[in-house]
């Protein structure tokens, strides 16, 4: 069920503060809201969640070209793709409006209990599509590029953002 896995995805990513990093929810955006969001020295991350239901039989695969997903072998479609790429512009633009700083961010776009085939395209897809647990080592994987008091001014300021919307 949807809730679930949305409600699983919150709590192994609240897990990750343990590592330093500075986690939101359900940031308004412009026309809906950004589920998650991940500060770090590592960079910015925007993140959506698709819960898709398995087959019950055969394999079930995911496949990502670095534009659009195919599930089950299914035409690949790239609306959640671009869906995630716009939530990212929006923390972008609001992070700049806040701090006054340009911070990249990077749009992910997890899909949890599902393997995520993407030879090559991963690497330079303008939006990652991996699995929820594997999400940790590519935050890892990338260079240091913000230092800590740019990840707690972003931090603070998405915090009274929050805070206006209560």
């Amino acid at each position: 069920n949807q809730l679930t896995e949305q409600s699983s995805v919150r709590e192994f990513l609240d897990g990750l503060r343990g590592l330093g990093y500075r986690v939101f929810h359900d940031l308004p955006g412009d026309s809906d809201n950004i589920q998650h969001v991940i500060i770090a020295t590592h960079g910015v991350f925007s993140i959506q969640v698709m819960a898709r239901r398995k087959a019950a039989e055969g394999e079930n695969c995911l496949r990502y070209d670095g534009a659009a997903v195919s599930l089950n072998g299914g035409p690949y479609d790239s609306s959640a793709v671009d869906d995630a790429g716009a939530r990212a512009r929006q923390l972008q633009r609001l992070l700049r409006e806040c701090t006054g700083t340009e911070l990249p961010v990077q749009a992910v776009l997890l899909f949890p209990g599902w393997a995520v085939e993407s030879p090559e395209a991963q690497n330079q897809a303008r939006v990652w599509v991996v699995n929820p647990k594997a999400l940790p080592m590519w935050i890892r994987n990338r260079p240091e590029t913000i230092g800590g008091r740019e990840v707690r001014k972003a931090a603070a300021e998405l915090t009274a953002y929050l805070g206006n919307y209560e």
